[in-house]
């Protein structure tokens, strides 16, 4: 059975253009919405992958730093081990005639209790091992002072054994030898002591 529809055409054409405006409306929307989805996805892609680019820049940014730092670091280090090189290299040049003036004051200090009748001097460098580290070597240069004389008496010799200790400069002071005897076999003569010291000093060599 057919319907038969009585309503003015004027007002069926509005009705169908108002369906369809709101067919179309609810497509545009439904479209718009898709679209600002799509939007912010991307923009929150885009975000994170802007957040991790950043990281990695101030990551590469703190390593560079630090290889700027290191390599300071490591020009400062080679600036200090040529500055103590060349230090040593002029303590080990001065340190025989240090060894011969510091024993020329104590000697001068005892003056009139003592005499150095004889000096002699060598150098020589030596291998020895590492503490801590047995299989491994440092050179050391070694000067020797050996001191003969005759002293007015044992106590004199003492005096200058101990003050030559307490320089600070020799590693050792060893009296070698002492003897009371006579300088000459001559009749009447006093008996004086005679000594032999030697005073070691030691740096590392270059």
């Amino acid at each position: 059975m057919n319907a038969i529809n009585l309503l003015p055409w004027a007002f069926r054409r509005k009705l169908l253009i108002r369906t369809r405006v709101a067919q179309w409306s609810v497509a545009t929307l439904l479209g718009c919405g898709l679209v600002a989805g799509a939007a912010w996805f991307q923009h929150a892609r885009l975000t994170k992958r802007e957040s991790a680019l950043a990281r990695l820049q101030a990551r590469s940014e703190s390593l560079a730093q630090l290889q700027t730092e290191t390599a300071q670091f490591r020009d400062r280090v080679t600036s200090s081990r040529k500055v103590q090189s060349i230090l040593s290299h002029v303590e080990n040049q001065e340190l025989p005639l240090r060894a011969i003036g510091l024993a020329g004051h104590v000697v001068s200090t005892l003056e009139g209790r003592l005499e150095v009748q004889g000096m002699a001097l060598s150098r020589s460098v030596v291998s020895i091992p590492i503490p801590d580290k047995p299989k491994e070597f440092e050179n050391q240069d070694v000067v020797s002072l050996v001191l003969n004389g005759r002293a007015a008496d044992n106590l004199a010799i003492a005096d200058m054994v101990l003050k030559l200790r307490e320089t600070g400069v020799f590693e050792t002071v060893a009296l070698r030898a002492a003897a009371a005897r006579p300088t000459a076999p001559i009749a009447g003569q006093a008996v004086l002591p005679s000594f032999q010291v030697e005073c070691v000093c030691k740096t590392r060599s270059l």
